[in-house]
């Protein structure tokens, strides 16, 4: 009977640390971790301001919904037939702007930066989510983070 009670125990131990690490691995895996839902609304007026050193484009978007610095972005560039260099971060669920317009970051210490109603952005383009009467602005400037 003694080694059945010591081959039990060492069952339930396996048992356990078993469903302890799938435990740890299903809570840490990315692809059943929910995103937030955002809430749908309207935005009738949104206007964004790119501006390089020897250009400036301006454009204004209205009746549009959920729409994010990105998209806003990608609506100009798509409206005023420029074009637009990027690169998804998965980690950060955003885009990386690389180039506006054929400026590329880096070209002269000089990078492109976004400000939300002249406050310098806290977040990428893909998260900030745009209200009524947003203004934005894309800089071709030197970094403020270097």
């Amino acid at each position: 009977m003694k080694k059945n009670n010591k081959r039990d125990i060492i069952i339930y131990i396996f048992i356990a640390l078993t469903l302890s690490l799938i435990v740890y691995f299903v809570s840490s895996a990315d692809i059943l971790q929910q995103k937030p839902q955002i809430e749908k609304y309207s935005i009738s007026k949104t206007k964004i301001i790119i501006t390089a050193s020897n250009w400036t484009i301006t454009y204004i978007s209205h009746n549009t919904s959920n729409i994010t610095v990105a998209d806003l972005l990608f609506e100009c560039a798509d409206k005023n037939n420029f074009t637009i260099e990027k690169e998804y971060y998965i980690g950060y669920d955003s885009y990386f702007i690389n180039a506006i317009n054929d400026f590329h970051n880096g070209d002269g210490n000089l990078y492109w930066q976004f400000y939300v109603n002249g406050e310098y952005a806290n977040s990428g383009c893909s998260q900030c989510y745009l209200t009524e009467n947003d203004i934005i602005e894309w800089k071709f400037e030197p970094s403020s983070w270097k």
